[in-house]
């Protein structure tokens, strides 16, 4: 995103699509990788080494991206086209619009002439002296000479309600029917022509005057009527030529934005598998200690490069840190082909015990499922209004500011991993969930309320240690458990992409287009509602669960006592 953001100088709409649609597009990746490893399609290390090579090789490719700049938005082309039949203003149509209707002439546009040549054909323009004549009521006319020498010559300043339009497909004429000239009014305005095909075209300076009439004038009066203020000019708007300089270097910017998105979330699934295999889906603390305090490392790195080592002219330069990334990429690739690879037995007996499917199966999946897109619409949520303004001490560092405050996430989560499993047992999965949840809900509140250059983001952004990393990683356990080790990276290719893929697109959709329509604060405070609903419900829906649960195995031991008598043990 900042790398869309700040070099590349999009609107925020394309901003948000550039960040959305490879978002949503992981979601074709991480399945795909595990089921062919789960049906052994390929070996699992050559995947995840794959998987790492290519995000170290696609992602410098971002920066020959060329600039996507636009051209300077600028008022559309005014000019004067006369004939012998007439004269017409041509205002250029852009963007689609339409043509101004101000039938009753309420609104008087004054603009200056001047800039006259002869245009034969389609492209053959030269310099002379147009003759342009007005056409008063009386039917005399009165010509004068255009000099083409911008030092001699007096432009005429023009005032007329242009009360009538021909619509064309590049352009709106308006027939100079009416207009006012040095207090007089006149019904037409003509030009001698050198030729039949020729005419006589004039500049028209684009800053328009409009006003509005305050009075009508006299029965058989010809002077220029009253008028009071500026009104709104809608015919000089500045909304032409906004196309980009380089027309397709969004949709490269798009291609390549998807295999970075995607690459390296395939290959995070794929290496969570292989840690859960690894150590039975028991003890995952110490593993993901290592990968967390790595992301906070790398995050400060990136910020301190990107505010430190710019270019000589202060440009932004983002090649140090993608550089390294590729460099770490290609050095886990080496590390996965290399390393001895461990298989926990514990973990395969309990693939045994797990295969297959069943209802209580599918029914766990999909609270996990929900679970993950809601954790990852928020993720997408402050994804987007992330970077926010650097924390005071470091105002003339904002990257190295975002860098810290990922740090601020990731480190107290430290500690909480390494009590992952006592936390686990004492808590229980779902209660960390709810609880993920309802600090999520507070966070999303505390930065509705957050004014620039506060401490108190290091705080918010302390909670995320709750509400997102203990939280993900509940629910990679929680996948583990209820598809087993044969299915490991399967489930959590599915569930990467739930969470890193449409969860987060759709949080990244919501708060662009959300946050335009009803503004950042409005939308937060909503996300906070929805997360504090969402938490209750949750843990509403989680103690019915036990409730029927229990019912049932009772009912069924019942049924299975009657049936065989007193050698069944109670239920437990």
């Amino acid at each position: 995103m900042l790398h869309l953001s700040g070099v590349k100088g999009v609107s925020d709409q394309e901003t948000t699509l550039a960040n959305a649609l490879p978002a949503l597009l992981v979601i074709l990746g991480p399945p795909v990788a595990g089921l062919a490893v789960d049906k052994g399609l390929g070996r699992p290390r050559g995947f995840l080494a794959a998987s790492l090579v290519l995000t170290g090789i696609v992602t410098p490719l971002l920066l020959l991206v060329p600039p996507l700049g636009k051209h300077a938005p600028r008022p559309p082309r005014i000019s004067l086209t006369c004939s012998a039949e007439g004269a017409a203003v041509v205002v250029e149509r852009c963007a689609g619009r339409g043509c101004l209707d101000n039938k009753g002439g309420a609104i008087l546009f004054e603009f200056l002439v001047h800039g006259c040549r002869f245009r034969c054909g389609e492209n053959s323009t030269f310099w002379g002296y147009p003759h342009l004549c007005t056409v008063g009521s009386s039917g005399s006319d009165l010509c004068r000479v255009m000099n083409p020498d911008p030092a001699l010559e007096t432009p005429l300043r023009i005032r007329s309600p242009l009360s009538r339009y021909v619509k064309r497909e590049d352009s709106c004429l308006y027939p100079l029917v009416l207009y006012y000239l040095n207090g007089e009014e006149y019904s037409g305005l003509k030009c001698r022509q050198l030729a039949d095909d020729c005419s006589v075209e004039c500049d028209v300076d684009g800053e328009m005057n409009a006003t509005r009439r305050v009075g009508s004038r006299s029965l058989g009066s010809t002077a220029e009527p009253e008028a009071d203020h500026l009104a709104d000019n809608v015919l000089t708007e500045p909304i032409c030529d906004s196309r980009p300089v380089f027309p397709w270097a969004l949709w490269i910017y798009l291609f390549l934005r998807t295999f970075v998105e995607l690459l390296p979330a395939t290959a995070f699934a794929l290496l969570n598998a292989a840690v859960l295999r690894s150590v039975g889906g028991t003890r995952i603390d110490r593993e993901v200690v290592w990968g967390l305090a790595s992301m906070a490392g790398f995050a400060s790195l990136c910020g301190y490069l990107l505010d430190f080592h710019a270019e000589v002219f202060g440009v932004q330069d983002l090649a140090p840190s993608f550089y390294s990334l590729a460099v770490l990429m290609l050095l886990a690739a080496i590390l996965t082909a290399a390393l001895p690879r461990h298989c926990s037995k514990t973990g395969a007996e309990h693939g045994k015990r797990k295969s297959g499917c069943g209802t209580a199966r599918d029914a766990s999946f999909l609270g996990i499922g929900i679970s993950a897109v809601l954790l990852g619409m928020s993720l997408g949520v402050f994804q987007m209004i992330l970077p926010v303004d650097p924390i005071p001490i470091l105002t003339d560092s904002p990257h190295l500011s975002n860098g810290i405050l990922v740090a601020c996430g990731v480190l107290p989560a430290l500690p909480l991993m390494l009590l992952f499993t006592p936390l686990v047992k004492m808590a229980g999965e779902a209660h960390l969930i709810f609880a993920a949840f309802a600090i999520q809900s507070i966070r999303f509140a505390g930065y509705s309320y957050l004014e620039s250059g506060s401490y108190w983001v290091m705080g918010l952004e302390a909670l995320s240690s709750v509400s997102h990393y203990v939280a993900w990683w509940v629910l990679v356990v929680l996948t583990y458990k209820t598809f087993g080790h044969s299915y490991a990276a399967t489930s959590q290719g599915i569930l990467t992409a739930l969470h890193f893929g449409l969860g987060r697109g759709l949080g990244v959709l919501l708060v662009g287009f959300g946050g335009s329509q009803w503004g950042a604060r409005q939308t937060l405070r909503g996300g906070s509602a929805a997360c504090a609903g969402f938490s209750f419900l949750f843990l509403c829906l989680y103690h019915l669960y036990l409730k029927i649960r229990g019912w049932w195995r009772q009912r069924r031991f019942h049924h299975r006592y009657q049936s065989q008598g007193d050698s069944i043990p109670s239920p437990r």
